[in-house]
């Protein structure tokens, strides 16, 4: 996204995953939060990618919910780290 701000790890995991055409993805993933402040033009990298979009963070939440399939293993892990920071840096 071409954006430089300070970033804070939250915490890693290891992701593991099987699938369908025989392929696995086995990652150690780390999670790193920052805050945006609008100022910086974002510019996608399209090989990165595809698209990004700004929701809230209960919006994000009812839509992992309802639509988990929309979303890859990973990310809801990932997810789970940053909500962990949220509430206890409240």
């Amino acid at each position: 996204m071409s954006l430089e701000i300070p970033l804070q790890k939250v915490g890693s995991f290891v992701y593991k995953a099987a699938f369908e055409n025989g392929l696995t993805e086995h990652e150690f993933d780390h999670v790193l939060i920052g805050e945006y402040d609008g100022i910086q033009a974002i510019v996608l990298n399209t090989e990165e990618a595809e698209a990004f979009r700004w929701i809230s963070i209960d919006q994000l939440q009812e839509e992992l919910v309802l639509n988990p399939e929309r979303y890859t293993p990973w990310f809801h892990m990932a997810f789970a780290l940053v909500l962990e920071y949220l509430c206890y840096k409240s």
